[in-house]
Parts: C-alpha cells; sequence; structure tokens
C-alpha cells in the first residue's frame, strides 16, 4: 500500500467566478465578458505555461463560472492531469474534494501572473507541520521592463498557506492576501530571490508600478 503523503499542495485560481452576468466589472469601461475572455486567454496561456513548467507534485484547481461559454472551455481546459477545472468558487473545492493527507498547503495564483522555475520547489521546502504563511518575492511585469515590487512583508498576491487538515479548510483565499497576516501572525518568504511575476496589462490597471526598474 502506497504511504499516505505528509501534505498534498494545490494552487487555486479564479479563473473568471462570476463573469457572465451579462457584463463584466472591473473598474471602468465595462467590458464585454466576451472580450474580457478573449484577452484574458491569451495572458492565461503563458500563466499555464509557466505553472507546468514547475517539476514537483501539485494539483492546479481553476475555478470557472458555471456559465462560461462552450468555446471557451474547450480553448482553455485542455487535458493536462495536473489541472482541475471547478464550476464555482476554488475556496469550496475541497468540500466536494476531501483531502486525505494531513496537511494542506494551499498557493494563490492569479490568471494573468506568472511562476518562475524553482517556485514550488522552494514553497513546498518550506513544509513544516505549524500553519504558516508562505510567500514568494515577486517582480511586477510590463511588457519587458520588470520593476521591483516594494512589498517587504509576507502578504502578497502569491502566498501560500500551510494548514492542518483537522477542521474546516480555510485555504489561502481565506482572506484577502494583505489581511491574511492578521489570522496567521507565522509568515515567511520562501526565498530573497524574486520567483514570480506581477504583470501589469491593460485590464489590471488597479495594480501600479511601485518599484525601482530593475530590467
Amino acid at each position: 500500500m502506497e504511504k499516505l503523503k505528509e501534505y498534498k499542495h494545490v494552487i487555486l485560481t479564479r479563473f473568471n467566478t462570476q463573469a457572465f452576468d451579462g457584463k463584466l466589472i472591473y473598474d471602468k469601461p465595462i467590458k464585454e465578458a466576451d472580450g474580457w475572455m478573449w484577452d484574458r486567454m491569451k495572458l492565461f496561456a503563458k500563466t499555464r505555461e509557466s505553472v507546468l513548467d514547475q517539476g514537483e507534485d501539485f494539483l492546479w484547481v481553476v475555478g470557472i463560472d458555471e456559465r462560461t461559454p462552450f468555446h471557451f472551455r474547450d480553448e482553455i481546459k485542455g487535458d493536462e492531469p495536473r489541472i482541475r477545472w471547478f464550476e464555482g468558487d476554488v475556496r469550496q473545492y475541497f468540500d466536494a474534494f476531501p483531502v486525505e493527507e494531513p496537511w494542506l498547503i494551499t498557493t494563490r495564483l492569479d490568471n494573468d501572473d506568472l511562476h518562475k522555475p524553482g517556485a514550488i520547489k522552494a514553497i513546498q521546502d518550506c513544509f513544516t507541520h505549524k500553519e504558516i504563511i508562505i510567500d514568494l518575492v515577486y517582480h511586477q511585469k510590463k511588457g519587458r521592463d520588470l520593476f521591483e515590487s516594494n512589498r517587504p512583508n509576507p502578504n502578497g498576491p502569491f502566498l501560500s498557506l500551510i494548514e492542518k487538515n483537522d477542521k474546516a479548510i480555510r485555504t489561502c483565499y481565506a482572506r484577502p492576501h494583505n489581511k491574511m497576516s492578521e489570522d496567521w501572525k507565522k509568515a515567511i518568504f520562501a526565498s530573497r530571490e524574486p520567483l514570480a511575476y506581477m504583470v501589469i496589462h491593460g485590464d489590471n490597471a488597479a495594480n501600479k508600478i511601485v518599484g525601482r526598474r530593475v530590467l
């Protein structure tokens, strides 16, 4: 009988939850949901490549709106066994698919951002038998230009949560990422080196360049 692993590592991404209420609203102006999807799928193709290039053992759960048209589903799903598409809020995934392992690592990843090689290994190397936040130092990427993220505290959009699987699972989406440390006081960076990219583009204008140029 195969020995039960100490932990299960699940990357969680909200792809387009609640996107098809007629129109999709982020800031202004309002963009039609179909147009937003076509644009976002181009970005997600690079996100997907950055995740699947990681060699470690993990599952990537991507939450999609149940009303997503089939032509989009066929385009984005593929047949990669490490990706599971879940209709609904990814926080509810573990209600439908309970975890057997005694510990769980969940990692946030937006559908337009990127993991650098070694990101998942660095997170898993930090595994400990304690509930803890693990974050990644990252660069902001706009076109070919790179900037420091200027985020000294472990509360960024790439954070992971280690939690014991003995109660209701809360996941890395339990609270907004900049509020997570209010519930989990222990937090560390997985590495001093940047291991992720926040991609700056027209649809995420709320993400401003905050640090000095590094490239």
